[in-house]
């Protein structure tokens, strides 16, 4: 699978961040839908979209599972498969709501959702954009 553009990083300097729409990643690519009974409710997952549209960026490190917001019975987590242990990534609240609106609109079934994808995000010491999988799922 090639690999997609880079995405455009955001400025840290005062002033060039845009706080609201925080993307740090590609768009979502390979989504797969794992809805079932037993799934989270589609409206918990909105309600995160809802309560981080306002900003945020997420730091997590490669090699092991991230889950990084939650709400109700709707947790999202991360996760690097292939990308060499303790490297930086960040995450941004744009994308984390885009993967959620682009779910909902796809999967969403009998008022549930758990789906998966991936994205490509920086690994700031490798300046190489990393395959970065996500996941929808139920919040313990």
């Amino acid at each position: 699978m090639p690999i997609p553009p880079a995405p455009t990083l955001v400025e840290s300097k005062a002033g060039k961040r845009d706080a609201v729409h925080n993307q740090q990643c590609s768009a979502s690519l390979d989504l797969l839908d794992q809805t079932s009974n037993t799934s989270p409710l589609a409206s918990d997952c909105l309600v995160i979209a809802s309560n981080i549209k306002n900003g945020g960026e997420w730091k997590f490190e490669s090699g092991s599972h991230h889950q990084l917001v939650q709400f109700g019975t709707c947790a999202f987590g991360v996760e690097t498969p292939g990308t060499p242990w303790g490297h930086e990534l960040r995450i941004g609240n744009k994308d984390i709501i885009d993967a959620i609106s682009e779910s909902v609109t796809q999967f969403a079934t009998g008022g549930k959702l758990n789906s998966l994808g991936y994205m490509y995000c920086y690994a700031r010491a490798l300046a190489l954009p990393n395959r970065v999988k996500w996941g929808i799922y139920h919040n313990h």
